[in-house]
């Protein structure tokens, strides 16, 4: 069945379960997102898309077998799905680091693409480090935010649940550190999670007037071609039907002193993948 064959009927109840869905989703409502998926796999067992959403949605919950089950099916639909796959190799990776097939639920999460605009030296996407075993990092996903906390020497990131996810590189951190003393601010947000390393989007939210001229990441990263699926992954709004929302827009902060001088470099390739979606 596709849908082309369903009926009139089926297409307009398909299409208000999407709709749901996708709501849903956005509201980090994830029983509901399952239950709306299922439902539209009823109508339409065959829709790839679904089953990926029902994964995301039984990750966000915590129940990563049946999430992997849900992406397994999709790539029995669509074989060449990406989503799919890139999930699937993900799950398999953190259920042979557990003992068991589920983890704590992770928190409902604001996600919005505007957390992924590449500015000038004001943004960079770093790998953590001093990651944390993979049941605690299990449910994280490209588009999740981070919480940013300062502890003595170390910035550290945590869930908004509260869970221990890892450190920003030392160099990074000790820059940071000093800025968030005089009174700036950083979002942290997931580009790419699994039991092998975490990348994040640091990026700057408020800047004290008295630290103008001093820029957090004075290295500016441009990005490859190769390298900017892994951040279009991550510019993501919760979980809109695993579709890219567009690249991350690279923008020159036209009040930048020149007393830090702007250098650029290529981030390392990115093995697709390990990416996760959405």
């Amino acid at each position: 069945m596709t849908f082309d064959t369903l009926d009139s009927n089926q297409k307009h109840r398909k299409s208000e379960l999407l709709e749901a869905a996708l709501e849903q989703s956005e509201r980090g409502q994830w029983a509901e997102s399952v239950e709306s998926n299922r439902a539209i796999l009823e109508i339409d067992p065959r829709d790839a898309s679904a089953y990926n959403r029902l994964g995301r949605s039984l990750t966000k919950l915590g129940r990563l077998r049946e999430a992997l089950e849900a992406y397994q099916r999709s790539v029995e639909v669509d074989p060449a799905n990406p989503v799919a796959l890139r999930n699937s190799v993900r799950l398999r990776g953190v259920l042979e680091n557990m003992d068991g097939d589920t983890v704590p639920p992770a928190d409902p999460l604001d996600i919005r693409a505007e957390n992924f605009v590449m500015e000038t030296g004001r943004s960079d996407v770093v790998t953590l480090e001093d990651l944390s075993p993979a049941p605690q990092i299990a449910t994280l996903m490209p588009g999740d935010s981070l919480e940013l906390r300062a502890e003595g020497p170390y910035l550290r990131l945590y869930t908004t649940g509260g869970e221990r996810v890892g450190l920003v590189p030392a160099k990074v951190a000790h820059r940071l550190l000093e800025l968030i003393a005089a009174g700036n601010m950083y979002s942290a947000d997931v580009v790419r999670a699994n039991v092998d390393g975490v990348l994040v989007l640091l990026r700057e939210t408020y800047r004290n007037p008295a630290t103008r001229g001093k820029l957090p990441f004075p290295t500016v990263t441009r990005h490859a071609p190769e390298s900017r699926a892994a951040l279009r992954d991550a510019a993501l709004v919760a979980a809109v039907d695993d579709e890219f929302v567009g690249e991350p827009e690279l923008d020159d902060d036209e009040d930048v002193d020149d007393t830090d001088e702007v250098q650029t470099e290529t981030l390392p390739d990115t093995d697709d993948t390990d990416d996760v979606e959405e």
